[in-house]
């Protein structure tokens, strides 16, 4: 797999990898996977997944769990 894109956000490191192949891609959020996505227009579908998944994330490290470090991602 190779790393496309990579950020290290506020309370958490994700990061988008493409199989050799381009066939299959994975989202991870420090370091547990959070998406598989395959088939035809993986890199396409894996950067529309990547920007929800940094949305979601976001707005997860909003809530007072998170920001205050009781919850973890």
């Amino acid at each position: 797999m190779l790393r496309v894109k990579s950020e290290q956000r506020r309370g958490y490191f994700i990061a988008l990898y493409v199989s050799h192949l381009g066939n299959e891609a994975e989202i991870y959020a420090n370091g547990n996977l959070q998406h598989t996505i395959t088939g035809e227009d993986v890199l396409d579908r894996a950067m529309s997944q990547y920007d929800r998944t940094v949305d979601y994330l976001d707005s997860l490290m909003e809530l007072p769990e998170y920001k205050n470090g009781k919850k973890k991602i």
